[in-house]
């Protein structure tokens, strides 16, 4: 399991550091320091989550070519179960008229 207490960009810090007690002097110079670590995780969470987005450019021409290939696989994937989707929705509806119909000749 990761550790993320151990690389944490707070680890260091206090929780009061991000509680400041007035608007003026220290706490001035308190919110200023809590804002820079905000700073800091912001940016690391924030190149992690497009890290694991897998929306960064990859470093090499062979992951590209392998991320496009499961892209394409996904894709045929997903076409079709779109397919498979619509051909059971049409079942359904031709289903649902015939019913419509013969509780219409009843009456």
């Amino acid at each position: 399991m990761d550790n993320w207490r151990a690389r944490a960009a707070c680890r260091d810090e206090g929780p009061d550091l991000f509680f400041p007690i007035g608007t003026t002097g220290p706490a001035l110079v308190q919110t200023g320091q809590a804002q820079a670590v905000c700073r800091l995780l912001s940016q690391a969470l924030g190149a992690q989550a497009w890290q694991e987005s897998g929306l960064g450019a990859p470093t090499d021409v062979d992951e590209l070519q392998r991320k496009f290939t499961r892209l394409e696989q996904r894709d045929v994937e997903l076409t079709a179960q779109l397919e498979e989707a619509r051909s059971g929705l049409d079942a359904a509806r031709a289903a649902n008229r015939d019913l419509t119909r013969a509780l219409n000749q009843r009456n």
